[in-house]
């Protein structure tokens, strides 16, 4: 069996715990350095910003009842800020905002906490994290890269990352910083856009990074405006419902599997066919942690074939139950992954592509009491370039004639933004360019398509003669 496009080798297929990156060089162009700063929007007023990033939300009803206390709390920032001592700096912040988080809540917001991250490192690297996460207060989500909100605190206002007109070595190094954790955190976890904040001596700015920009504020005191940092919460809060451009269609933990030995044996079954590393048998309980519940809607504009299809457009959005065998009352389909993603993209822009192997839920949970190779797919998600063929379009086309040999075979395609103008499932490079007024930023897409053709990755050949003979086979054609 041929290895598909979907198949990417993976060497770090043991590490479960936490999705990490593969060893390289540290600030390359895709990660870091100048090529980023291309990808730059502002900066932004703070309304200006609160407006383009969580359009329709009323911050009026915060008031100013909070200031008073909340400034005294952003003064211990302060404080600590002029003895230049960038640890001192987050145990008050971390009060402030967790006060920010406490007030939040009681207006019947989602609860959050902020956690120190600091002392947080990844096996392996150099300590690129940011000093506080805000996570879901009854999240069992501890480290950094899973956070909802990164923050982050130096002393100096010229260690600010995001004044590009001033290229101290200071100002690059904080920049490269930022680059590699947000990629990280982007790469841990399925999300559509990251929210972080950063304290620079006595200002503060606001940061929202998606796959084709990262926007920031203006810098402003926080002293004389804490109570921005209230709007920034509950703006993003209101605007997110809470989960803060997490992807709501990937979620996490497969604990409602119907059949968990199935689940299991699908496992050992991948892993003795050579699908998946062989060393990738899980105890029950990581693989349900490490599985994720993946969803597929259903509709008539699948695959957009026309390849003219245009966000915020009269699309009407149906569902469509012929081409998976649904019921009528399903609108999606439900995919279980084998454990986690086969492959993150380590861009911080771009495609951003990510791909499980997976099997439908209604799989698991059937009388049939096992797995066949046949229930297996691979589940690929891009964000695509908005004026391009989607991928699954392409497949279609190359197969319209009849199968071709070495080319993976699509079962279907989608774009999940679902043709509404705000969805979070488009980047948001259609507004900075209507505000710019040019073409700046690269207009994405977000798409999933079930792939149904599994190979064996040519990095798990068990001898040469077998690689040699794949080679050979791809080569021909056969």
């Amino acid at each position: 069996m041929p290895p598909t496009c979907s198949q990417r080798p993976n060497r770090r297929i043991q590490n479960l715990t936490l999705c990490q990156p593969q060893r390289r060089k540290r600030n390359l162009d895709g990660h870091a350095g100048t090529g980023p700063v291309l990808h730059a929007a502002g900066p932004f007023g703070v309304h200006q910003f609160l407006d383009l990033c969580f359009p329709g939300t009323d911050r009026t009803c915060l008031g100013s009842t909070f200031t008073g206390e909340f400034q005294t709390l952003w003064g211990e920032v302060d404080k600590a800020c002029e003895r230049k001592s960038e640890e001192l700096m987050y145990p008050p912040m971390r009060t402030a905002l967790q006060y920010a988080c406490d007030v939040l809540a009681d207006m019947k917001l989602p609860a959050f906490r902020v956690d120190y991250a600091s002392q947080q490192r990844l096996t392996g690297e150099a300590p690129v994290g940011p000093g506080l996460a805000l996570q879901l207060k009854d999240s069992s989500e501890m480290h950094w890269t899973r956070a909802l909100v990164t923050v982050e605190a130096k002393p100096d206002v010229e260690q600010d990352p995001f004044k590009h007109d001033k290229a101290e070595p200071s100002s690059f190094i904080t920049w490269n910083h930022f680059c590699e954790s947000s990629a990280l955190v982007l790469r841990a976890r399925p999300r559509c856009y990251l929210l972080g904040l950063g304290a620079y001596g006595d200002t503060l700015r606001f940061w929202r990074c998606d796959q084709s920009s990262v926007m920031f504020t203006e810098a402003f005191e926080y002293m004389a405006q804490p109570e921005l940092v209230l709007e920034f919460l509950y703006a993003s809060s209101v605007f997110s419902g809470g989960t803060m451009g997490l992807d709501t269609t990937v979620a996490p933990g497969a604990y409602d599997v119907g059949d968990l030995e199935i689940l299991a044996s699908s496992c050992r079954f991948a892993s003795a066919s050579g699908i998946l590393g062989k060393n990738m048998n899980l105890r029950a309980v990581d693989l349900l942690s490490e599985s994720a519940v993946i969803s597929v809607p259903m509709c008539d504009v699948d695959d957009r074939l026309s390849g003219n299809y245009s966000p915020g457009g009269d699309v009407q959005v149906v569902p469509n139950t012929a081409k998976s065998g649904a019921s009528e009352e399903e609108t999606v389909e439900r995919y279980i992954s084998v454990g986690p993603a086969l492959f993150t993209s380590p861009s911080l822009f771009g495609r951003g592509t990510r791909t499980w192997l997976a099997v439908r839920a209604s799989v698991l949970n059937s009388e049939r009491g096992r797995v066949e190779l046949a229930d297996f797919v691979v589940i690929k998600e891009t964000w695509r370039h908005a004026d391009r063929l989607p991928e699954s379009a392409i497949y279609a086309k190359v197969h319209a004639a009849g199968p071709v040999f070495g080319v993976a075979r699509a079962r279907r395609g989608v774009d999940l933004d679902k043709g509404e103008p705000q969805s979070t499932h488009l980047t948001w490079a259609e507004r900075l360019n209507k505000f710019y007024g040019k073409e700046q930023y690269s207009l994405r897409i977000h798409q999933r398509i079930v792939i149904e053709s599994i190979g064996i990755p040519l990095s798990q050949f068990r001898s040469s003669r077998e690689l040699v003979e794949a080679t050979r086979d791809a080569m021909k054609g056969e």
